[in-house]
């Protein structure tokens, strides 16, 4: 990816409420010495950004398919003893107990990729984790 398209992961659990959006700016940009974004061949994107300075997101995947056949993937933490501290206090204790959630990323250019998550493998307040079948 190049340019200047910003992306934001949006976050919400049951009813379906807004939890949280994250802000992931990086589009052109390296993170390390690598692009932060890259082409997964014709498939779709990967982000990857080892410090998690966007807002603690660390990693998303993006993969394209015929309808109900694309993955998002979004991967964000803190750990202070990297100096890690920029995901947002309290989301997963707001998901603590949810029955699923919802991901969605929006572009700048207007694209948007999302998926329901009903498989809460993890809510116990201090770790959230939900995959789709």
């Amino acid at each position: 990816m190049s340019g200047h398209t910003a992306y934001n992961v949006c976050l919400y659990g049951d009813g379906p409420t807004l939890i949280g959006t994250y802000s992931i700016a990086k589009a052109g940009q390296v993170c390390g010495t690598k692009a932060c974004w890259r082409a997964l061949a014709t498939k779709g994107y990967k982000y990857f950004d080892k410090d998690a300075g966007s807002d603690g997101i660390f990693k998303i995947v993006v993969r394209g398919g015929d309808s109900g056949v694309g993955s998002v993937v979004v991967k964000g933490k803190n750990n202070s003893s990297k100096g890690q501290t920029s995901l947002p206090m309290g989301i997963a204790s707001v998901l603590s107990g949810s029955s699923e959630a919802i991901v969605q990323i929006i572009s700048s250019d207007a694209d948007c990729f999302g998926s329901t998550l009903p498989n809460v493998k993890r809510a116990d307040g201090s770790t959230f984790k939900a995959v789709s079948p």
